[in-house]
């Protein structure tokens, strides 16, 4: 009887049983990271070495790497945008996606900066972050769509954005590469003058001030680490604690009671089941 009640006992907490709720504190930082990263052409341009677009890969890769605590995302734009990857904190996904990122991810050319902040405003979950950052990495050239319009919704739905701006002022011309990626010729008109691509800051500084973020240009006064630093001091301000219900498992009493009847079957006299 006692074999048999321990052997009940032991089954009964291999189904785990549970009953009742307890309260536990729970603590997360709820911030999310969108990285909006401009692929045109334009981009190519390598008034910032390597090129500005390979410049930014580094910059968003580094800020990636700073910011453990946040989901991060990105998408990519030219003349049209496109989510490369959802929110997640898998690092290793994060940095292969941001260093895979070319001028050809994106077929159709130009800047559509408004539509790719559009996009990156319907990527959150805003069941979700308590915290919401675009970071913008571009030269600012946006001569198709007006991003300002995308910054007034994003600040109606409570999200920050930071930009980094890419390029001179002055302007560079826009290499044309071949299939191997390395510079075949140079963008230009019809009337054989080559385009020169310049940064536009005004238009970045008004999108960041706009919505409470920062502009800054790559490349001056460690721009990627002030940025970053921008959103780690939120991270810190938006970890929650707080409790959460879950039921208490009680397999622990079964595990007890076969315990309990082992022992009493060794503490049993020799011979004392012979003698019943």
């Amino acid at each position: 009887m006692l074999w048999l009640s321990a052997l009940t006992a032991v089954i009964l907490a291999l189904a785990r049983p549970a009953w009742g709720t307890d309260l536990v504190p729970t603590e997360a930082h709820n911030v999310s990271v969108m990285l909006v990263l401009d692929v045109s052409n334009s981009m190519n341009a390598q008034d910032l070495r390597p090129s500005r677009l390979e410049r930014a890969k580094l910059d968003l890769q580094e800020l990636a790497r700073s910011l453990q605590s946040a989901e991060v995302g990105l998408v990519v734009f030219a003349g049209e945008a496109l989510l490369q990857f959802p929110l997640t904190t898998d690092r290793y996904s994060i940095g292969s996606f941001i260093g895979a990122a070319h001028s050809r991810a994106i077929s159709r050319q130009g800047t559509a900066l408004e539509t790719a902040l559009d996009l990156a405003i319907r990527a959150f979950d805003s069941r979700r972050a308590t915290a919401r950052y675009i970071v913008v990495a571009t030269d600012g050239e946006s001569h198709d769509d007006q991003p300002l319009r995308a910054v007034a919704r994003a600040v109606e739905a409570g999200i920050v954005v930071h930009a980094l701006g890419y390029g001179g002022a002055e302007g560079a011309p826009v290499p044309v590469l071949g299939d191997d990626e390395t510079p075949v010729g140079y963008l230009s008109r019809s009337d054989g003058e080559v385009v020169l691509s310049a940064l536009d800051e005004q238009t970045l500084r008004q999108v960041a001030v706009r919505s409470g973020g920062i502009y800054r240009r790559a490349g001056q006064n460690d721009a990627v680490r002030e940025v970053a630093n921008a959103i780690r001091g939120s991270l810190e301000q938006a970890a929650s604690t707080g409790f959460q219900s879950r039921e208490v498992e009680r397999f622990g009493l079964f595990v007890a009671l076969a315990l309990i009847a082992l022992a009493a079957e060794m503490l049993l006299p020799e011979g004392w089941s012979r003698s019943i």
